[in-house]
């Protein structure tokens, strides 16, 4: 982050390096090479760097499944994923086998995953604060929309003010969450050994992490209802363009024209062609399974707290219980994560 100032060095520049190679290939004057350029033609001078042709680029390939499981594995999240399946997946394989090797790979593993969310914090409050920067720009666009009269703006400006502060909501919680979560590692390794302390980490993040997952679930579930709505509006424009095609079939017609889709575009869905429809309603389906899995991670995610939360041994509490919702919430949380890394088509 720091500015690096280097003084002009007196080397000479490439343009006197050519002009030098220039001098030296140019034929010197006398009487005998000027006898020779006057009866012959002149010497060929060799040709410069600058006009050989390079060979064109090579084009560069596309990205392959191991290029996909590196980039997956470079996140936090990604890594965090896979070391929860291990610890889960140890756990289970432990109650089935009493391995005692396995036994201390599941804790060794949990202690790991609390040692990476060290600093996460940091990132819970740059999206609060990008979040806030949106609520007050949100906050004059609704004056905006009030004034104009217009109904569905006005839904619309609704509907962005209330994702927006349950986004605020659920950041602030999982800010709480990590930081608690620093002071669980702080115990584990017995840099914290007050019971006081240690209680209060514990109970607080298992808090913390319900509250979590019921803001993340509401989140989840409002982007559903409006891809939803999205994949009703394509499928009503697909259902309309095959009526207008056929009654212009029936006339002896061609159908109108469509548009390619453009993100500047600024078109209706009855206006794109029907490969853009087909692509964008596949898009939306992607989406729509990506959301239901993240909505299933947050359910199995909040019976694994509650039970930690009610407690008194309840059937949720139990090792095999726990390990079972731990192992499937860890497959849809890889999945989501594996999707996010997804690199982009060409």
């Amino acid at each position: 982050m720091s500015d690096v100032v280097s003084e002009a060095s007196s080397a000479p520049s490439l343009s006197d390096v050519d002009d030098d190679d220039d001098d030296r290939h140019r034929v010197v004057a006398g009487p005998a090479s000027s006898a020779r350029s006057s009866r012959g033609p002149p010497p060929l001078k060799p040709a410069s760097s600058s006009r050989l042709t390079s060979p064109p680029p090579e084009s560069k390939p596309s990205p392959d499944v191991l290029d996909h499981a590196v980039d997956f594995l470079k996140t936090r999240d990604g890594m965090d994923k896979m070391l929860k399946l291990m610890r889960y997946a140890a756990a289970l394989t432990a109650l089935a086998t009493t391995n005692a090797k396995l036994s201390k790979l599941e804790r060794y593993t949990a202690l790991t995953r609390k040692f990476l969310r060290l600093g996460r914090f940091l990132g819970n409050a740059k999206e609060l604060r990008d979040l806030s920067r949106t609520s007050r720009r949100l906050s004059r666009l609704g004056a905006t929309a009030t004034a104009g009269g217009d109904d569905i703006a006005r839904q619309r400006h609704r509907a962005s003010v209330t994702v927006n502060n349950l986004a605020i909501a659920c950041q602030g919680v999982q800010l709480a969450y990590n930081l608690l979560e620093q002071g669980n590692w702080a115990t584990r390794t017995r840099l914290v050994t007050n019971e006081r302390w240690k209680r209060t980490f514990s109970v607080g993040a298992n808090y913390a992490e319900l509250a979590v997952c019921f803001f993340s679930a509401q989140l989840h579930a409002l982007a559903l209802r409006d891809l939803d709505r999205r994949a009703r509006e394509i499928a009503d424009a697909m259902e309309a363009r095959r009526r207008v095609a056929a009654a212009a079939a029936a006339k002896g017609a061609f159908a109108p024209r469509r548009r390619p889709w453009k993100k500047s575009d600024g078109v209706s869905y009855d206006e794109l062609d029907d490969e853009v429809l087909d692509a964008l309603l596949a898009n939306v389906a992607r989406e729509r399974w990506t959301r239901r899995v993240n909505l299933a991670q947050d359910a199995l995610d909040a019976a694994a707290v509650a039970g930690d939360v009610v407690g008194g041994g309840n059937a949720f509490q139990r090792p095999v219980v726990v390990g079972a919702l731990g192992l499937l919430s860890a497959m849809f949380g890889a999945y989501d994560k594996w999707v996010a890394t997804a690199p982009a088509s060409e």
